[in-house]
C-alpha cells in the first residue's frame, strides 16, 4: 500500500509547522538561557524553574561576567551573589543539586575557560567525594560536558519536546505568578521558596533523607586529588580559593552520629587539612562552620508555620541569613566578628578543633535532655 501525495504533503506541512513553532517558542522563551533573544533579564526570567539546572548554569557562565565563582551542592544555593561582603567584581553561584566533586571539578574547569575567575568559594562535603557517582544525565545535556556537540545542543534547546514543554511551563507559571526558586545568578530565590515552605514537616522529611544518605559516606583519595588539582590550578592563575565546610544543623550532625559516620567526617576534615598543607598556597584556606553553636542549634518550632526559623530551611539546608555570616567571616577573616562561628583549619589546630566540637556536642546534649 503506497502513501498518497496528499498524505505526505499533510505530514510534512504539519512537521514544518511544528519545527517552526517550536523553534520560535523555545528561542523566544529560552528556558535554558541559551539565546537571550529578548535580552538577559526579561519579565519571563523569574519564572524559569530551569535556572537551577546544569544546562542553564553552563549557559550563564559563558554569558555572565564571573569574578567570584561559588561551587558545591544544594547547600551552596544559600550564598547570595549580591551580598555586600563580596566587595568587588561579579559573582555567579554555580552550585548544583546533589553534585559530586567529579562534576564540580568539571564546572570549575569550564568556568576557567569562559570567565575571568579571581576567587572560588567551594562549599565542600564528604558525601560529594565518593567515587561511586559520576555525571548525572542532566550534566551530559549541558555545555559542561566536554563531549557535548553544538548540533545536539541546539537541537535539544530549540525543537525537542522536552524544551517545548518547559517553555510552555514558563508561560503558564508567568500567567499565575508562580516564580522560580532560583535567581538569574544561580542562588536560591528565598521569597519563592518561602511561599511553599512548612518548617517542621520539612525538617522531619529531610532528617529521614539524611539518615539514608549519610549511612554511606565513602570518600576516596582519587576524589581528593581533584580538590588538590583545583588548588594547584588556582595557584597557577593567582586565584583565591576558599573551601568551606557548611553549617549543618545540629540534628543533621546527630544523624551522622546515629549512622556511625562521625569518625568518617573527622577523617575527611583531617585529609583536607593535610591536602592544603601539602600544597601550600597563601591564597587558599579551609573554614569549618559545622559544629554545635548558637546558630546550628536553633530550635525547631513546634508549629508548622511558613518560614518559622531564622537560620534554617531544614536540617541540611541553611538560609541566606546564615550564609551571609559565612561570607562575612571568610572574606574578613579574624576581624571583629563572632569567632565562635567558623574556624580556619590548619595542621596546628585541627586536633584541638575536633575535640572542641565533641565537647560542644556533649554540652548541647546535656542541655537538650533537660
Amino acid at each position: 500500500m503506497t502513501l498518497s501525495v496528499g498524505y505526505l504533503r499533510t505530514f510534512f506541512a504539519t512537521l514544518a509547522v511544528w519545527l517552526v513553532g517550536a523553534t520560535l517558542l523555545n528561542g523566544l522563551v529560552d528556558p535554558f538561557g541559551a539565546y537571550q533573544l529578548l535580552g538577559n533579564d526579561t519579565s519571563l526570567d523569574d519564572y524559569k524553574k530551569t535556572r537551577g539546572s546544569r544546562i542553564y548554569k553552563a549557559e550563564m557562565i559563558t554569558r555572565h561576567p564571573c569574578n567570584t565563582l561559588i561551587l558545591g551542592t544544594s547547600r551552596a544555593f544559600a550564598f547570595d551573589t549580591e551580598s555586600p561582603h563580596w566587595e568587588n567584581g561579579e559573582v555567579y553561584n554555580a552550585g548544583l543539586a546533589a553534585a559530586n566533586v567529579f562534576e564540580t571539578f568539571r564546572v570549575f574547569q569550564f568556568a576557567l575557560e569562559h570567565a575571568d575567575v579571581r576567587r572560588v568559594l567551594f562549599c565542600a562535603e564528604p558525601n560529594s567525594f565518593s567515587s561511586e557517582v559520576r555525571y548525572p544525565d542532566e550534566f551530559t545535556l549541558s555545555r559542561f560536558d566536554p563531549d557535548r556537540s553544538e548540533a545536539a545542543h541546539h537541537i535539544d534547546n530549540l525543537i525537542s519536546l522536552r524544551t517545548t514543554l518547559l517553555s510552555l511551563k514558563v508561560v503558564g507559571d508567568f500567567a499565575i505568578d508562580n516564580r522560580a526558586q532560583f535567581s538569574r545568578l544561580g542562588n536560591r530565590n528565598e521569597f519563592a521558596k518561602s511561599r511553599r515552605h512548612r518548617t517542621r514537616s520539612l525538617f522531619a522529611k529531610q532528617l529521614a533523607l539524611d539518615v539514608n544518605s549519610l549511612a554511606f559516606m565513602p570518600y576516596t583519595r582519587e576524589r581528593l586529588d581533584l580538590l588538590r588539582q583545583m588548588v594547584e590550578d588556582c595557584r597557577s592563575r593567582d586565584i583565591e580559593i576558599i573551601v568551606v565546610i557548611p553549617p549543618y544543623h545540629a540534628l543533621h550532625l546527630e544523624a551522622m552520629w546515629a549512622v556511625g559516620q562521625w569518625e568518617t567526617f573527622e577523617s575527611w576534615k583531617r585529609d583536607v587539612v593535610s591536602l592544603l598543607a601539602d600544597n601550600p598556597y597563601n591564597r587558599g584556606s579551609l573554614w569549618d562552620f559545622s559544629g554545635y553553636n548558637r546558630f546550628t542549634t536553633e530550635p525547631v518550632p513546634e508549629n508548622d508555620n511558613r518560614n518559622a526559623m531564622q537560620w534554617y530551611w531544614e536540617s541540611s539546608h541553611f538560609k541566606r541569613t546564615l550564609a551571609e555570616k559565612v561570607i562575612q567571616r571568610v572574606t574578613r577573616g579574624d576581624s571583629n566578628l563572632d569567632t565562635t562561628f567558623g574556624v580556619r583549619l590548619t595542621p596546628g589546630n585541627i586536633d584541638r578543633h575536633l575535640a572542641l566540637v565533641r565537647a560542644e556536642r556533649q554540652r548541647w546534649l546535656s542541655d537538650h535532655r533537660q
